[in-house]
């Protein structure tokens, strides 16, 4: 069914989301299995509802607050973070600067997981177990990322008028695997990236908005600064999405989902909101004509 919604940023831009039949599946729960509708294509996107149970989140969420490598990002609206981040290296620098904490930043997140198991990377192995393929961790110089990132995003946010949102720019995470970086073997070249989020928490009826068109960039289209978005730090002009269709994902407490983030994406955050998330990326690498022979995961 055709619909159309229109939001009004804190800009005082009006942001038109249209959509026909470019929708997510539904699912409950981690289903492994399902993972390989995504990879061949059957489906755009995967919702996960009640991925884990909330008490599970509770505790993720207060020692997530609590611990002393958790940051504050100067943004506004404010973001808290622990992990590392491939995307945050500075530009034309070689990505040791990711893996230079990588180790301390493994040890924090175990120590927040309850009895230090990881249910994105369970969910992901398991998958790759069910399709014969290896799952590797994104490694540099002998160090790996183990585990994904928590970010809690809008606390303590306020906006002038409750008729306007927040708005995370239209943003893909493709680039860092393109034929700049071949330092980074593993995902150099892999033409796809995807991002499995977890929420861990977020204020009831007012979760955020996660839109993903069907619109993937170019690297010339990337890499032209006459795209680049006029007031934000990073991504893309709304034109460049002007009337694609776009899905429409909202994760409550315990749900999960699995986007294309090599297509173009962005978060809106409706007032009021606060959204802890719990998420990472992987790469698909595909060798068979169905389904896939590697995995390789990063945040």
């Amino acid at each position: 069914m055709h619909t159309t919604q229109e939001v009004l940023l804190a800009t005082g831009e009006c942001l038109h989301i249209t959509n026909d039949t470019f929708a997510a599946a539904v699912i409950e729960g981690l289903q492994a299995d399902m993972l390989a509708t995504l990879v061949d294509g059957k489906t755009p996107a995967l919702h996960m509802k009640n991925a884990v149970n909330r008490e599970w989140c509770q505790q993720v969420a207060d020692r997530f607050i609590q611990h002393p490598a958790t940051k504050k990002e100067e943004v506004i609206p404010p973001i808290y973070s622990l992990g590392s981040h491939l995307y945050s290296c500075p530009e034309g620098e070689e990505f040791s600067c990711y893996f230079r904490e990588i180790e301390h930043m493994n040890s924090a997140i175990a120590n927040v997981l309850p009895n230090g198991h990881d249910p994105i990377v369970a969910f992901l192995q398991k998958a790759c177990a069910l399709n014969n393929a290896q799952f590797e961790y994104l490694s540099y110089n002998g160090a790996s990322v183990r585990h994904g990132s928590l970010r809690l995003w809008g606390e303590g946010s306020q906006t002038s008028s409750d008729n306007q949102c927040y708005f995370a720019a239209p943003h893909e995470d493709y680039v860092e695997t393109n034929a700049n970086h071949p330092s980074l073997y593993q995902i150099h070249d892999s033409n796809n990236v995807y991002s499995i989020i977890l929420c861990i928490d977020a204020v009831d009826d007012k979760e955020p908005e996660t839109l993903v068109w069907n619109r993937r960039m170019t690297l010339e289209e990337i890499c032209d600064p006459h795209n680049k978005h006029a007031w934000s730090s990073y991504g893309y002009k709304e034109s460049i999405i002007e009337g694609v269709e776009a899905m429409s994902i909202r994760l409550k407490k315990g749900d999960a989902a699995i986007i294309p983030a090599h297509n173009v994406h962005a978060v809106i955050g409706y007032p009021g909101f606060r959204r802890c998330t719990y998420m990472a990326f992987f790469h698909i690498i595909k060798t068979p004509a169905t389904g896939f022979s590697k995995m390789v995961f990063r945040t």
